[in-house]
Protein backbone atom coordinates (compact mmCIF):
# COMPACT_ATOMS: atom_id res chain seq x y z
CA UNK A 1 0.00 0.00 0.00
CA UNK A 2 1.82 3.31 -0.92
CA UNK A 3 1.76 6.02 1.36
CA UNK A 4 -0.15 9.72 0.37
CA UNK A 5 2.10 12.37 -0.52
CA UNK A 6 2.23 15.02 2.16
CA UNK A 7 0.33 18.10 1.71
CA UNK A 8 2.08 21.12 1.62
CA UNK A 9 1.20 24.50 1.95
CA UNK A 10 1.38 26.34 -1.40
CA UNK A 11 2.81 29.96 -1.88
CA UNK A 12 -1.34 30.96 -2.27
CA UNK A 13 -2.40 29.69 0.73
CA UNK A 14 0.57 31.30 2.55
CA UNK A 15 -0.10 34.44 1.22
CA UNK A 16 -3.71 34.18 1.71
CA UNK A 17 -3.35 33.28 5.38
CA UNK A 18 -0.83 36.40 5.49
CA UNK A 19 -3.76 38.57 3.92
CA UNK A 20 -6.02 37.29 6.76
CA UNK A 21 -3.55 38.27 9.74
CA UNK A 22 -2.67 41.24 8.34
CA UNK A 23 -6.46 42.43 7.58
CA UNK A 24 -7.20 41.08 11.21
CA UNK A 25 -3.95 43.01 12.83
CA UNK A 26 -5.22 46.37 10.90
CA UNK A 27 -8.68 45.55 12.18
CA UNK A 28 -7.38 45.61 15.75
CA UNK A 29 -5.31 48.54 15.57
CA UNK A 30 -8.31 50.64 14.05
CA UNK A 31 -10.34 49.18 16.94
CA UNK A 32 -7.28 50.41 19.73
CA UNK A 33 -7.42 54.16 17.50
CA UNK A 34 -11.25 54.22 17.97
CA UNK A 35 -10.82 53.86 21.58
CA UNK A 36 -7.90 56.23 21.79
CA UNK A 37 -10.19 59.05 20.04
CA UNK A 38 -13.16 58.55 22.53
CA UNK A 39 -10.17 58.82 25.50
CA UNK A 40 -9.17 61.84 23.69
CA UNK A 41 -12.59 63.51 23.33
CA UNK A 42 -13.27 62.66 27.63
CA UNK A 43 -9.31 64.05 28.28
CA UNK A 44 -10.55 67.49 26.31
CA UNK A 45 -13.62 67.77 27.86
CA UNK A 46 -12.37 67.28 31.52
CA UNK A 47 -9.50 70.15 30.08
CA UNK A 48 -12.56 72.57 29.52
CA UNK A 49 -14.60 71.50 32.31
CA UNK A 50 -11.13 72.14 34.70
CA UNK A 51 -10.77 75.70 32.17
CA UNK A 52 -14.30 76.48 33.75
CA UNK A 53 -13.45 75.62 37.55
CA UNK A 54 -10.38 77.69 37.60
CA UNK A 55 -12.38 80.35 36.23
CA UNK A 56 -15.00 79.92 38.86
CA UNK A 57 -12.14 79.67 41.68
CA UNK A 58 -10.36 82.30 40.12
CA UNK A 59 -14.06 84.62 40.66
CA UNK A 60 -14.42 83.29 44.12
CA UNK A 61 -11.20 83.61 45.16
CA UNK A 62 -10.87 87.47 43.86
CA UNK A 63 -14.15 88.00 45.76
CA UNK A 64 -13.24 86.69 48.98
CA UNK A 65 -9.96 88.47 48.43
CA UNK A 66 -12.10 92.31 47.89
CA UNK A 67 -13.97 91.66 51.10
CA UNK A 68 -11.22 90.89 53.21
CA UNK A 69 -9.75 94.15 51.69
CA UNK A 70 -12.78 96.30 52.20
CA UNK A 71 -12.78 95.09 55.74
CA UNK A 72 -9.33 95.76 56.28
CA UNK A 73 -9.35 98.81 54.58
CA UNK A 74 -12.51 99.80 57.33
CA UNK A 75 -10.49 98.74 59.90
CA UNK A 76 -7.58 100.79 59.35
CA UNK A 77 -9.65 104.00 58.17
CA UNK A 78 -11.92 103.45 62.01
CA UNK A 79 -8.50 102.92 63.86
CA UNK A 80 -7.18 106.49 61.73
CA UNK A 81 -10.34 108.03 63.14
CA UNK A 82 -9.48 106.91 66.52
CA UNK A 83 -6.35 108.45 66.62
CA UNK A 84 -7.60 111.57 65.58
CA UNK A 85 -10.58 111.42 68.12
CA UNK A 86 -7.68 110.78 70.77
CA UNK A 87 -5.53 113.59 69.50
CA UNK A 88 -8.18 115.94 69.51
CA UNK A 89 -8.95 114.62 73.31
CA UNK A 90 -5.71 115.63 74.37
CA UNK A 91 -5.84 118.85 72.78
CA UNK A 92 -8.69 119.51 74.46
CA UNK A 93 -7.88 118.42 77.52
CA UNK A 94 -5.17 120.49 77.41
CA UNK A 95 -7.23 123.97 76.90
CA UNK A 96 -9.23 122.74 80.20
CA UNK A 97 -12.16 121.92 78.02
CA UNK A 98 -13.09 118.38 80.10
CA UNK A 99 -16.66 117.81 78.06
CA UNK A 100 -14.96 118.33 75.35
CA UNK A 101 -12.28 115.73 75.88
CA UNK A 102 -14.82 113.50 77.43
CA UNK A 103 -16.94 113.46 74.55
CA UNK A 104 -13.75 112.55 72.06
CA UNK A 105 -13.00 109.68 74.15
CA UNK A 106 -16.39 108.28 74.07
CA UNK A 107 -15.89 108.15 69.93
CA UNK A 108 -12.10 106.62 70.61
CA UNK A 109 -13.63 104.14 72.11
CA UNK A 110 -16.86 103.43 69.40
CA UNK A 111 -14.01 103.80 66.91
CA UNK A 112 -11.79 100.89 68.29
CA UNK A 113 -14.74 98.74 69.18
CA UNK A 114 -16.02 98.88 65.40
CA UNK A 115 -12.26 98.49 64.23
CA UNK A 116 -12.25 95.26 66.57
CA UNK A 117 -15.45 93.85 64.93
CA UNK A 118 -13.64 94.79 61.52
CA UNK A 119 -11.25 92.92 62.30
CA UNK A 120 -13.16 89.78 62.24
CA UNK A 121 -13.81 89.80 59.04
CA UNK A 122 -10.41 89.86 57.44
CA UNK A 123 -7.39 87.46 58.21
CA UNK A 124 -4.47 88.93 59.70
CA UNK A 125 -1.80 86.38 58.66
CA UNK A 126 -2.53 87.94 55.30
CA UNK A 127 -1.29 91.17 56.55
CA UNK A 128 2.24 92.02 56.05
CA UNK A 129 4.93 94.02 57.98
CA UNK A 130 4.26 97.04 56.64
CA UNK A 131 0.76 97.20 56.09
CA UNK A 132 0.24 95.89 53.05
CA UNK A 133 -2.32 93.51 52.19
CA UNK A 134 -1.05 89.97 51.02
CA UNK A 135 -2.97 89.65 47.56
CA UNK A 136 -0.97 87.23 46.34
CA UNK A 137 -1.06 84.96 49.23
CA UNK A 138 -4.56 85.14 49.87
CA UNK A 139 -5.26 84.21 46.31
CA UNK A 140 -2.92 81.33 46.14
CA UNK A 141 -4.18 79.89 49.13
CA UNK A 142 -7.83 80.40 47.99
CA UNK A 143 -6.63 78.71 44.90
CA UNK A 144 -5.83 75.41 46.50
CA UNK A 145 -8.84 75.43 48.86
CA UNK A 146 -10.72 75.56 45.41
CA UNK A 147 -8.70 72.66 44.27
CA UNK A 148 -9.27 69.73 46.98
CA UNK A 149 -13.07 69.75 45.61
CA UNK A 150 -12.69 71.09 42.28
CA UNK A 151 -10.20 69.97 39.22
CA UNK A 152 -8.72 72.78 38.38
CA UNK A 153 -5.79 72.17 36.58
CA UNK A 154 -6.75 71.69 32.37
CA UNK A 155 -3.03 71.70 31.35
CA UNK A 156 -2.71 67.51 32.32
CA UNK A 157 -5.73 67.00 30.65
CA UNK A 158 -4.97 68.82 27.35
CA UNK A 159 -1.57 66.70 27.92
CA UNK A 160 -3.14 63.48 28.22
CA UNK A 161 -5.11 64.44 25.08
CA UNK A 162 -2.13 65.26 23.12
CA UNK A 163 -0.13 62.47 24.13
CA UNK A 164 -3.42 60.35 22.88
CA UNK A 165 -3.65 62.49 19.29
CA UNK A 166 0.12 61.43 19.36
CA UNK A 167 -0.29 57.99 20.08
CA UNK A 168 -3.41 57.89 17.37
CA UNK A 169 -1.26 59.10 14.71
CA UNK A 170 1.45 56.71 14.63
CA UNK A 171 -1.54 53.77 14.63
CA UNK A 172 -2.69 55.06 11.86
CA UNK A 173 0.43 55.21 10.15
CA UNK A 174 0.94 51.83 10.99
CA UNK A 175 -2.41 51.36 9.28
CA UNK A 176 -1.78 53.09 6.22
CA UNK A 177 1.45 51.00 6.21
CA UNK A 178 -0.60 47.70 6.51
CA UNK A 179 -2.35 48.60 3.35
CA UNK A 180 0.62 48.43 1.40
CA UNK A 181 1.59 45.15 2.98
CA UNK A 182 -2.10 44.02 1.73
CA UNK A 183 -0.93 44.96 -1.64
CA UNK A 184 2.22 43.44 -2.00
CA UNK A 185 0.78 40.27 -1.05
CA UNK A 186 -2.12 40.37 -3.27
CA UNK A 187 0.39 40.91 -5.52
CA UNK A 188 2.27 37.95 -4.22
CA UNK A 189 -1.18 35.99 -4.83
CA UNK A 190 -1.64 37.44 -8.37
CA UNK A 191 1.37 36.47 -10.04
CA UNK A 192 2.39 32.82 -10.60
CA UNK A 193 5.89 33.43 -11.46
CA UNK A 194 8.74 33.63 -9.57
CA UNK A 195 8.50 37.53 -9.25
CA UNK A 196 6.10 36.70 -6.63
CA UNK A 197 8.77 35.99 -4.50
CA UNK A 198 9.69 39.55 -4.45
CA UNK A 199 6.92 40.94 -3.35
CA UNK A 200 6.32 38.62 -0.36
CA UNK A 201 9.72 39.49 0.93
CA UNK A 202 8.76 43.33 0.27
CA UNK A 203 5.39 42.73 2.31
CA UNK A 204 7.71 41.08 4.64
CA UNK A 205 10.29 43.87 5.19
CA UNK A 206 7.45 46.67 4.98
CA UNK A 207 5.33 44.60 7.65
CA UNK A 208 8.73 44.22 10.09
CA UNK A 209 9.21 48.03 9.67
CA UNK A 210 5.68 48.78 10.25
CA UNK A 211 5.94 46.98 13.87
CA UNK A 212 9.40 47.95 14.98
CA UNK A 213 7.65 51.85 14.31
CA UNK A 214 4.76 50.93 15.99
CA UNK A 215 6.58 49.70 18.97
CA UNK A 216 9.54 52.18 18.77
CA UNK A 217 6.88 55.31 19.11
CA UNK A 218 4.29 53.89 21.38
CA UNK A 219 6.91 53.07 24.14
CA UNK A 220 8.28 56.32 23.26
CA UNK A 221 5.49 58.26 24.68
CA UNK A 222 5.71 56.62 28.05
CA UNK A 223 2.49 55.09 29.77
CA UNK A 224 -0.78 56.18 30.06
Amino acid sequence: MSEKPKKTLTVETLVTIAIAIIAFTGAMTGIISGARARAITKFEKKAIAASINREQAYVIAHTWMQQDLRAYAEYNRLNALASIAETEAELALGRGDEERANILREQVQEYRTAAAAKATFFSPEYILPGGAFDEQGFLANQMRLESRNLDINPQKNFEMAQQLIDKSSVLVTGIYMLSFVVVSLIFARVIKNNWRYLWVGIASLIFIADVIYILINEFSFGPM
